[in-house]
């Protein structure tokens, strides 16, 4: 691999170069909201920023946000013996 050497103060540092990959696609998925309030979420793997101003506001999110999204439970108890009850989002 390639080194960069940074001189500094008289004291020689070598580091490796950085590679940067550009061309990665990004695949969306659209994720409705079940809430009747405006959410704003940030993404746990991408930190993007996403909006949703209503129940039932659909909005593109980045496909690695979406699994910690799903998960997202309102409260901590399910509601009539649903195994999904208590839902903040879902895929349309």
């Amino acid at each position: 691999m390639p080194k960069i050497t940074i001189v500094d103060e008289g004291k020689e540092v070598v580091a490796p170069k950085t590679r940067h990959v550009y061309n990665y696609s990004i695949n969306m998925q659209s994720v409705r909201s079940m809430v009747a309030a405006k959410i704003i979420y940030n993404g746990a793997v991408t930190g993007n920023q996403y909006e949703w101003s209503q129940a039932g506001a659909i909005t593109s999110v980045d496909e690695r946000d979406v699994p910690e999204l799903l998960a997202k439970r309102l409260g901590s108890r399910t509601c009539c013996g649903s195994s999904d009850g208590n839902r903040i989002f879902e895929l349309v």
